[in-house]
């Protein structure tokens, strides 16, 4: 959607912190909740998406709305003194350095970029244009400065475009903090951690640009470079022997991860095979005689599948959303057995946390 706005680049300049920016150098995806409630939110597919590095670290850039002259589309409801969080994560040992300045860059791993300004939350130009990714970019005694910059160009604070347009085409992020001369002690991520406020800060530009125009300007509060860990995540079992009639055994399969799949099967499935019941959250209801150890009312997948050699399994796609990370999915199935009472078989629970 195009947004509107009357530019002025007048207003930026009330901080007496904040420089206009310049070209200079500076001294079927499903968001979480429709994974949870629809039904078709995974898909047969098969995806090999890596672990977090242990050497990743999660990147949050925070400020606040000074003011907003957009009044249309996503971005028209946003007020002053809206929070603004930008955040990413980059990993150590992936990095490029400029041949000009004492900078170095991270680009932030794929799909974890997010710029959330009040209620909305944005994300990069889609499709990417030809541009490098965006990356954390440390600059130390450059010359007799440190600072931050989140930019597609290691030399330059060059914004990122975003997945919303203005009037001159996609708007971007500008982003960029220059504190004193002793701030950093090297251009390395992992020495970097910490917390950079007001303390020793000398300059900052943050915006939301269009063309020439920066038709949103934020304050700056502050930056936090902290050691990304993964939540706890895998596959483990609950509620085995919860009545005589859970009797199926359900396990998990491999590593349910984002862009993967989450696999369980049934070994002792009757031939028959076994129907698959996927939820967002337990529970505990004696129903078939038996006892239902995932919510009904909360019910993602529900799914038969035949038995073969290995019993009856089923494997439904993750989708590649970073931020389904440490989700937690619980998972029963059931099978037909005339020697019960109504007929049905009920195996274990299991929990199945999505990993990243």
């Amino acid at each position: 959607m195009m947004e509107t706005h009357e530019p002025g680049p007048g207003a930026q300049e009330a901080h007496p912190l904040k420089r206009p920016r310049s070209t200079a150098h500076p001294a079927e995806t499903l968001p979480m909740s429709a994974l949870r409630f629809a039904p078709h939110a995974f898909l047969a597919a098969l995806c090999c998406a890596p672990l977090a590095s242990a050497q990743e670290f999660l990147v949050s850039w925070k400020g606040h709305v000074e003011y907003n002259q957009i009044t249309s589309g996503p971005l028209g409801a946003v007020a002053a003194n809206d929070p603004v969080v930008i955040s990413l994560r980059v990993d150590a040992a992936n990095f490029v350095n400029s041949t000009s300045f004492p900078t170095r860059g991270y680009p932030a791993v794929p799909g974890t970029y997010s710029y959330q300004i009040g209620s909305v939350t944005l994300g990069l130009q889609s499709p990417y244009p030809a541009v490098p990714p965006p990356m954390l970019v440390l600059r130390n005694n450059d010359p007799a400065v440190d600072g931050f910059f989140l930019a597609t160009n290691v030399d330059f604070p060059v914004a990122i475009p975003l997945n919303v347009n203005g009037i001159f085409g996609a708007l971007k992020a500008y982003t960029t903090v220059t504190y004193g001369g002793t701030t950093l002690s090297s251009l390395d991520v992992a020495s970097a951690v910490g917390t950079y406020d007001y303390t020793g800060l000398s300059v900052f530009g943050f915006a939301i640009q269009d063309g020439p125009f920066d038709p949103v300007g934020l304050i700056f509060d502050k930056l936090e470079i902290t050691p990304y860990t993964p939540p706890n995540c895998g596959h483990s079992t609950y509620g085995a022997g919860a009545s005589s009639v859970n009797t199926l055994v359900l396990n998990g399969v491999g590593t349910p991860k984002v862009g993967g799949l989450l696999r369980a099967v049934v070994p002792n499935a009757a031939p028959s095979g076994a129907f698959f019941a996927i939820s967002a959250a337990s529970s505990s209801l004696p129903i078939f005689g038996g006892v239902v150890l995932v919510d009904p009312t909360l019910l993602i997948v529900f799914q038969a599948a035949p038995t073969g050699p290995t019993g009856a399994g089923i494997a439904k796609a993750i989708p590649g959303d970073p931020s389904l990370a440490g989700l937690d999915l619980f998972v029963q199935a059931a099978g037909l057995e005339p020697l019960y009472a109504q007929g049905i078989a009920l195996s274990n629970g299991l929990k199945s946390t999505i990993c990243p």
